[in-house]
């Protein structure tokens, strides 16, 4: 695969993940009673932050894989963005740490300075300060952040000025920050455990695993955050320049944006109380790189010459099916999930009869295909007249109107409603005896039906077509390359995986589910279905090596419009 696919898959899967576990941590902690305070309200914004970081470094993807070359001289303003939220981070963990000490050192003063609103003020004071003076150095002073082709990443403009100008102001004064909030925090939690020994020691009270617990787990997050912070601009600034692969120089030349997306995971894993719903951070996980790896295969197919045929127009029919299910765990099912809105909850059988109506349409798109596959080797002189553009594009209009009609009156109409149960954090069919035994025909029956006819057809033209590639060769006196076995190999391997992920998901949820009491399990077990529409991105994509050519195409050698050694962001 090629260096700048390599680069901007990372740049995709880190930022993602970055705004979805920050997002996660804010709406955790506007549901939280506990960060109701002043400290919560700094939190909150941290994670605003983060994402905001996250969100910068997402919009840098399409130039890495070599789009939109013309917008390139306007990429100073999201490097301005990234370094706004960068100090306002870095400053909110500084106020963090102060709120911790006054807490600590000062109880009785605490309310009087870290009042709600005097938080708030303090908060808008620390946005003023960031933006304006990011925005005299890096806009007016005219030292840009810009995307820098050759490295694929935000670097400053090289000259003597702006060299040492963002010494200072960027690599001097954030580690300044970071040591003092290290500092502060750590005195902090000496200070507090200390207290908390003393008064039980008093009473003649042991220190419970959990107290012990919440201790560690303190010292933990203040550590790797701060760790987090300083690793980022020391890889920057120092290691970065003295490397010489170039995926090595963007991986820690980035590490200073990356380690704002990692935070939300420090925060979860170090706040028991976040971690509970550790669902919900599945959820967030799979079907994010459910919807990166299925983009990612409409993005191939799109750009092969070889998928204009029916046999593309349907891989990009099914790539779009398996998005749109992830789309909905992702912005609905996972909103639901944290309970943000009752209202959405209650109506939530609209989003399930669109679930089940785009699940029906992939299983007959994977019929579709395989028949596809049957008759260009059955029949390969009617294959053309039989799959024209028109005609595949006619069958896949009409299987979308179908499986819409029948979704809608067995779930709608019949009032079979699949909707979001809180207590399984998924959805589910209503259980009365009547539902029951219609889901399990027009559901189970009939999709693992369509999976082992769609298995068996597609085993069967495997081994035609590999039977009349041997005679051929055979005839000519020519031995099967190991290219073209691996080709038929990758080709059974996708056919297997593929029908055994669709017959994994019904069966865990019909049959190996209900025997589950564990609410974990219970809900990975109920939504494997949809999950596996998340994993088929991924099997399209290791089964097929043409698609994945299609990443590894040769640019021209760029010239960088930066000095890249010093202090640039390389």
């Amino acid at each position: 695969m090629q260096d700048n696919i390599i680069v901007a898959l990372i740049t995709l899967l880190v930022t993602v993940s970055g705004i979805s576990l920050n997002t996660y941590v804010f709406v955790a902690a506007r549901k939280m009673s506990s960060m109701s305070s002043s400290f919560g309200a700094i939190t909150k914004n941290q994670t605003i932050c983060n994402s905001m970081m996250c969100i910068c470094f997402l919009l840098i993807v399409p130039f890495q894989l070599g789009d939109f070359h013309f917008l390139i001289k306007y990429t100073h303003f999201i490097g301005t963005a990234a370094m706004i939220s960068d100090e306002i981070s870095n400053l909110s963990h500084l106020l963090i740490a102060l709120n911790r000490f006054f807490a600590v050192f000062l109880p009785n003063h605490y309310e009087k300075i870290f009042s709600i609103r005097k938080t708030k003020i303090m908060i808008i004071v620390i946005w003023i300060v960031s933006f304006t003076g990011c925005i005299i150095l890096y806009e007016i002073v005219r030292c840009n952040l810009f995307y820098d082709e050759p490295t694929w990443n935000l670097a400053f403009i090289q000259s003597e000025k702006c060299s040492q100008l963002t010494w200072y102001s960027d690599f001097t004064f954030n580690i300044s920050l970071v040591v003092a909030t290290l500092f502060s925090n750590l005195l902090t939690a000496f200070k507090a455990g200390r207290n908390s020994r003393m008064m039980m020691n008093a009473a003649g009270i042991k220190m419970s695993k959990l107290q012990r617990k919440r201790e560690l787990n303190f010292i933990r997050q203040t550590f790797f955050q701060g760790l987090s912070v300083f690793t980022g601009q020391i890889t920057y600034y120092v290691i970065a320049p003295l490397l010489s692969n170039i995926i090595l120089i963007f991986i820690f030349g980035s590490l200073w944006s990356f380690m704002h997306a990692v935070e939300g995971g420090i925060i979860i894993l170090s706040n028991q109380e976040m971690r509970q719903s550790k669902i919900i951070i599945y959820a967030f996980q799979i079907t994010s790189l459910g919807s990166l790896s299925n983009m990612l295969v409409y993005y191939a197919a799109k750009k092969m010459t070889a998928m204009n045929s029916s046999f593309g127009i349907i891989t990009k029919n099914q790539a779009v099916c398996n998005t749109i299910i992830c789309f909905l765990f992702l912005f609905f099912i996972v909103p639901m999930q944290l309970n943000i809105s009752k209202s959405l909850i209650s109506s939530s059988h609209y989003i399930g009869v669109l679930a089940d109506s785009i699940y029906d349409i992939s299983n007959q798109s994977h019929l579709f295909i395989a028949i596809n596959r049957f008759c260009a080797v059955f029949f390969p002189f009617y294959y053309d007249k039989i799959f024209t553009i028109f005609l595949t594009l006619t069958i896949r209009n009409i299987i979308w109107i179908t499986s819409f009609i029948k979704c809608t009156i067995l779930y709608e109409i019949l009032a079979c409603y699949f909707m979001f149960y809180p207590e399984y954090w998924t959805f589910a069919y209503i259980d009365t005896p009547e539902c029951t035994a219609l889901n399990w025909y027009t559901d189970f029956v009939f999709n693992n039906s369509l999976v082992v006819i769609t298995i068996c057809t597609n085993l069967l033209t495997a081994y035609k077509a590999g039977k009349t590639n041997r005679m051929l060769m055979n005839s000519a006196g020519i031995t099967m390359s190991k290219r073209q076995r691996q080709r038929e190999i990758n080709f059974i391997k996708q056919t297997f995986f593929q029908g055994t992920s669709i017959f994994t998901g019904q069966v865990s949820y019909y049959l190996i589910a209900p025997f589950f009491e564990n609410v974990v399990l219970l809900f990975v077990l109920s939504a494997f279905w949809a999950f596996m529409h998340a994993a088929e991105g991924g099997i399209i994509l290791a089964s097929n090596r043409e698609m994945l050519s299609v990443f590894r195409k040769q640019q021209q050698k760029k010239t960088s419009i930066f000095v890249t050694s010093g202090s640039t962001k390389v």
